[in-house]
């Protein structure tokens, strides 16, 4: 013999078994929602600038020297290396300068 439950008790238990499967997702969305933003911006960026360009950001001068996924690195003149997120980029005035200046 086959039992069954009645339509509106099944479908609380499917209701609350799916609110139990998410649960470890339940920041996710943040998460991806920034991921996306900053792949977004290296794809846009890849297309605007490119290595060997020297570029200054908030007051930081360099030479692009890695465009990566979520930052764009650059080396200044003194030296240093300086990773900038790719969102700060999209998000700030960017100078290109020229290859002689």
């Amino acid at each position: 013999m086959r039992s069954t439950l009645p339509s509106p008790v099944l479908s609380k238990l499917l209701r609350l078994r799916g609110r139990q499967a998410g649960a470890p997702f339940g920041y996710a969305p943040a998460a991806l929602g920034v991921t996306g933003r900053e792949l977004s911006a290296g794809r846009y960026l890849r297309s605007a600038y490119r290595e060997g360009q020297v570029i200054s950001v908030d007051g930081v001068r360099g030479e692009i020297v890695a465009m990566e996924t979520a930052a764009t690195v650059l080396r200044t003149p003194a030296g240093d290396t300086v990773r900038l997120p790719n969102a700060m980029l999209l998000s700030s005035v960017v100078t290109v300068h020229d290859p002689g200046a």
